[in-house]
């Protein structure tokens, strides 16, 4: 089998017992990551980072208010990516709900700019910029 796309996620156990975060956690890639830790190991809590629309998945949401097994350990944030004030705010929320500890971070968050890199318009670029390269700092 490919080793890129191989179905051994035995790595997942390694998050037995942590504290994750993942960001972008409703996007393609951050929704695969979540799923496969979910199956695949038994961490303490899983905090998610997702947009400020109002957009989180119904499933989620289910999983999040459950008030046994992972419903209680799963946390659900909605954050404002391009304001660092406000993504400051989230994290220390998030924080005192993790007892003021992260093990994992998962940064699946980001925007993707169809416009050709900065030939497209400055003030989209500067949201991409600190989307995705700022907030992770």
């Amino acid at each position: 089998m490919n080793e890129i796309y191989s179905d051994d996620y035995s790595f997942c156990r390694n998050f037995d017992g942590l504290n994750i975060l993942i960001t972008g956690a409703t996007g393609t890639i951050g929704s695969m990551v979540l799923d496969t830790i979910l199956k695949n190991s038994q961490p303490a809590n899983v905090s998610l980072f997702v947009r400020d629309d109002g957009s989180l998945p119904t499933q989620i949401q289910s999983m999040c208010k459950a008030p046994m097994g992972m419903g209680k350990r799963l946390h659900s944030y909605e954050c404002d990516f391009v304001d660092p004030v406000k993504i400051t705010a989230k994290v220390h929320q998030m924080l005192r709900g993790m007892n003021g500890k992260i093990d994992v971070i998962f940064f699946c968050h980001g925007l993707i700019n169809f416009m050709g890199g900065i030939d497209g318009n400055l003030p989209e670029w500067d949201i991409i910029q600190k989307v995705n390269v700022r907030s992770t700092m």
